[in-house]
Order: structure tokens, then sequence, then C-alpha cells
């Protein structure tokens, strides 16, 4: 979770779970998980916008996502009114280049393509009428949900976006690029991404890749009858003052 002063604290699934059926009410909840893929995010994104033309695509109460399914699932969390610019995102040609090699640089590099082009790709479609829409969303209960993988400790680090977007004031856009950019960073493919942290035992920056480098999909997740031994999410970073653990 985050202060007013925008230091994070780490928060137990249980709290996650509490806080969606809490604000939820007595609703029953529904859960998208989007999983990894590559190229082939561009199936997911063509799924969710045949569900809009059928009349069957429903309003998620949680949308989780990892590696391209992270990309997607702003989209998917937001609804049909936002299939345009998800449509554009895969046609529009602007993820051509998106492989560039470092060339003789990836002897001394983490990478063999270079990570900008991503960064600039996922910067150009998070604008600031996105950030409040999900942040709109998120605070009628709604949950958004993204995994990193922690390059350092192996450890799955889950983020939720809605309260990022809700609270993470003038850095909300940078932090919500650099989470869904590392979690579609496929280790060795792209360089980690480095991830300011600002918490009770100070400042420092933690490297970040796909989060399918420790789970494949956030499936189960949060509202599930096992959140008491759920084995995945160990560690849930959060962008709210407002919960308790």
């Amino acid at each position: 979770m985050l202060g007013a002063d925008h230091r994070f604290a780490a928060v137990s699934i249980q709290s996650v779970a509490r806080r969606a059926r809490t604000l939820r009410g007595g609703e029953p909840i529904s859960i998208l998980a989007l999983s990894g893929g590559g190229a082939d995010g561009a199936f997911g994104a063509g799924a969710l916008v045949g569900l809009t033309n059928a009349g069957a695509r429903p309003q998620f109460s949680v949308v989780t996502g990892v590696s391209a399914g992270a990309l997607l699932a702003p989209y998917a969390f937001l609804g049909p009114e936002w299939d345009k610019q998800l449509t554009d995102a895969y046609t529009s040609g602007r993820a051509e280049h998106l492989l560039q090699p470092r060339g003789l640089g990836v002897i001394f590099d983490s990478s063999v393509y270079r990570g900008r082009p991503l960064e600039e790709l996922v910067d150009h479609y998070l604008s600031d009428q996105l950030i409040h829409a999900v942040a709109r969303e998120a605070a009628s209960g709604r949950l958004l949900l993204v995994a990193t993988t922690n390059v350092d400790t192996g450890e799955t680090v889950i983020w939720d976006l809605g309260s990022i977007a809700m609270n993470g004031g003038p850095s909300a856009k940078a932090l919500l690029r650099d989470v869904l950019v590392a979690s579609a960073s496929v280790p060795g493919m792209f360089p980690p991404v480095i991830i300011r942290v600002q918490d009770a035992g100070g400042d420092y920056s933690e490297a970040h890749v796909d989060g399918t480098a420790t789970v494949p999909s956030l499936f189960h997740l949060p509202c599930c009858s096992c959140l008491e031994t759920y084995p995945i999410a160990r560690q849930l970073r959060f962008m709210s003052s407002s919960m308790d653990d």
C-alpha cells in the first residue's frame, strides 16, 4: 500500500479479497486472467473485441495480466469504450520496430533487444485519460492486477494498477508504464526494468522482468476460497492509503 508520503508497504492477499468483497457488496465476482504469448497477444485483443461485437462481453470484477496479457489488461478492465485504442495498438504498425537488436552490444548487455522501443510503445498508449478511467473503475471496488518478477529475489510481485492510478499522483504514469513494461520484458530478450521503491526501510531500486518467469497466469487470484494457502502471490505492492492489512 502507499501512504500520503508515497511510500510502499506490502499487504496480504487476504486484504485484497476483503476489499473487493466489501466494495462490491453482494455482487458475484467474475475474474479474467490474461496470460503471456508474445505476438499472440493480438489473439486476446481480437477475442475481447469479438465479445463486444457479439454483445457478450461482461464487466469483469477482477482483471489480471502477465507478460503480453499485462498489456491487454487495462483495456479488458475498462471495457468496450476502449476497443478502438486496443485495436489501434495491434494494427497501426507502431509495434513493427519493437524488436531492435543490440548488435555487438549484446555481448556486454543483459538482453538481445533494446528496451526503449517497448517503453515508448507503452508510453504512447498510456494516456492521462486512460489512467483517470482506471482510477474511476478501481474506486468502485474492481481490481486490475499485473505481475512482475523481482530479479534479485525471484519472487512474484503483484501490482494493483487501480490503486496506482488513484493514489500515485504525478508519478502514476511513470510507475504504471514501468510495471507494464517490466511484466512484458522476457528475460534475456529485453532488459530488466528498474523500478524505484520507497518504503519504511528507505528508498531503493528493484529490477523487474516478465511475470511469467515465475507464474504463467494469475488465475485464482484474489477471490478464491484458498486464499490462506495461495502459493504464488507471496508479495503484493499496493498504491493505497485506505487498505488495512
